[in-house]
């Protein structure tokens, strides 16, 4: 539910990371094609009619693949192949100099059958564009490597821990809001206090809902602390304390001051405290065991923030 939850609130920033990705690889593909759609291609090399910058849509996939990491390095090093490389190593005839006069010539057609365009784009039986690679590759494809695949790769993931953050930061505020707005209810003057008998109706309000939001009441094993001592069976006095749960007051933990009132504050940790106990938010149930043990953690925390050195190691 968090993943999902943080991926979905990622979605708008994502789109404009990838406008952003998508950007970066449209220039460098109009330079791919400036600047080595003319190089032929290399015996049994990276650089072939599959991957090439002839065409666009082809400069598009290829800088694409590379972005994943697959063979970078190959088609860098076939496209900075020298006249030397071409024709000693491999047998392949280039020019370091391919101009209208060279393609009239290897096409087998007048000079006045050309155009600038078929420096890039003459394709035949015969010939299709052989001009010698560029040492300028290795600047292309490093600095493509570094910018989009090192850094616009990382910021979405960036982007994703963001969304997880703010997921997070987004369930503790729908707690505090959920219980702002049943306080009111039970401060309509906004003193900030209510009589410690209130106070449990308020907080078993809150984790109530709470628990309903999350779905853990849809669970037939979900259960919730028993305010109320089933052995008790003495005369109902004032007040109602003696007849409560020693275990649901020692999990709300609250103080109260002379005039038996309790403060919003401590009401809203008595909230967090039943909270861990019932598991957290999300739709997690917790047995009564496994609300004792979370019980007894809290205990041990609040042991060693008032006595510094004495919690559990």
């Amino acid at each position: 539910h968090k993943l999902f939850f943080a991926f979905v609130l990622s979605i708008p920033k994502l789109f404009n990371v990838a406008a952003i990705m998508l950007l970066l690889i449209y220039l460098y593909a109009v330079l791919g094609i400036n600047l080595f759609a003319k190089v032929a291609y290399p015996a049994g090399g990276s650089y072939n009619a599959d991957a090439n910058f002839r065409t666009f849509p082809q400069a598009m996939s290829l800088l694409i693949r590379a972005m994943t990491g697959e063979a970078w390095n190959e088609l860098m090093h076939d496209l900075s192949k020298t006249k030397f490389d071409f024709q000693s190593h491999m047998s392949v005839p280039c020019e370091d100099d391919l101009n209208l006069e060279n393609v009239a010539k290897f096409a087998n057609v007048s000079l006045s059958e050309v155009t600038q365009a078929d420096l890039y784009f003459l394709t035949g039986p015969d010939w299709e564009p052989n001009a010698c690679g560029s040492q300028l590759s290795y600047i292309y494809f490093i600095t493509y490597t570094v910018v989009v695949t090192f850094v616009v790769l990382n910021l979405v993931i960036a982007v994703i821990f963001e969304g997880f953050e703010e997921s997070s930061k987004s369930e503790l505020s729908d707690l505090i809001t959920s219980c702002v707005h049943t306080w009111r209810k039970y401060d309509p003057d906004y003193r900030m206090l209510i009589s410690v008998d209130r106070v449990f109706d308020f907080i078993d309000e809150c984790v109530e809902d709470l628990c309903r939001a999350y779905g853990k009441t849809k669970n037939p094993n979900w259960s919730i602390e028993n305010r109320w001592d089933p052995a008790y069976t003495g005369l109902h006095t004032r007040t109602l304390l003696p007849a409560y749960n020693l275990k649901y007051v020692k999990i709300n933990a609250i103080m109260v001051n002379s005039k038996q009132e309790v403060r919003f504050i401590v009401a809203m940790r008595a909230v967090l405290r039943r909270l861990i106990c019932q598991g957290g938010l999300n739709g997690l149930v917790t047995t009564k065991l496994g609300r004792f043990q979370r019980l007894r953690e809290l205990e041990a925390l609040d042991l060693s923030m008032e006595f510094p050195g004495t919690g559990p190691d």
